[in-house]
């Protein structure tokens, strides 16, 4: 079952490629830095599933450090962090700054000295609800897209059980799949209608990041 595992993963791979490139055209047009900082994280994404559908055909490659510190799961929590970082300063919470720094000891410590990662996937999920719940309230597409960045990371953590494989698998192609549909704007055009609300967060965006 390992063709059908890859089979999703280069599917997963071809939507971020064209994230990539509608996230290009966005800054292109714009030159405004957040799509800037989106394409290079939609890259590091890809570059991410590219990576995995190597590990999958050679398992050998995810080395494992410690008890449970793997590539896979450095990669994922490195992913995560970066995106609740950019989330903080987005809303300007100055003195969240530093949490994902430290945070970052914390998670990589706990892969290292403990056999499971269930604190890491508990502290993904929660930054994903997080992220997710502000997008839908400030009706913005591009962060809901931001937020699924986080849901396709967590299926990156290692997987022994074969269900669970499956399950990750097929969570990173609906993941990318969100992903793709929030950068490209076709969920601002088609779930999030209120135009004058919607110029008002892009202005704000922009004077913020500009």
């Amino acid at each position: 079952m390992i063709w059908y595992i890859t089979l999703i993963d280069i599917l997963g791979l071809f939507l971020a490629l064209i994230t990539v490139i509608y996230s290009f055209k966005n800054w292109k047009s714009s030159k405004i830095n957040i799509n800037l900082f989106l394409m290079f994280f939609i890259v590091f994404l890809t570059l991410s599933t590219l990576r995995n559908i190597f590990i999958e055909l050679n398992p050998v490659l995810n080395i494992t450090i410690g008890a449970n510190l793997t590539i896979s799961g450095f990669i994922s929590n490195l992913l995560v962090l970066v995106a609740l970082q950019f989330f903080f300063y987005l809303k300007n919470w100055e003195t969240l700054y530093t949490l994902p720094i430290v945070s970052a000891f914390v998670l990589i410590a706990s892969l290292y000295l403990i056999l499971n990662d269930l604190i890491n996937l508990a502290f993904a999920v929660i930054v994903f609800i997080v992220i997710l719940y502000d997008s839908i309230k400030t009706k913005n597409g591009i962060e809901l897209g931001l937020s699924f960045t986080v849901l396709y990371t967590i299926s990156l953590f290692p997987a022994n059980d074969f269900l669970l494989i499956i399950i990750y698998a097929s969570l990173r192609l609906a993941s990318m799949l969100f992903v793709l549909l929030g950068i490209s704007g076709i969920i601002d055009r088609i779930i999030f209608l209120d135009e004058e609300e919607e110029d008002k967060i892009k202005n704000t965006w922009i004077a913020r990041m500009t």
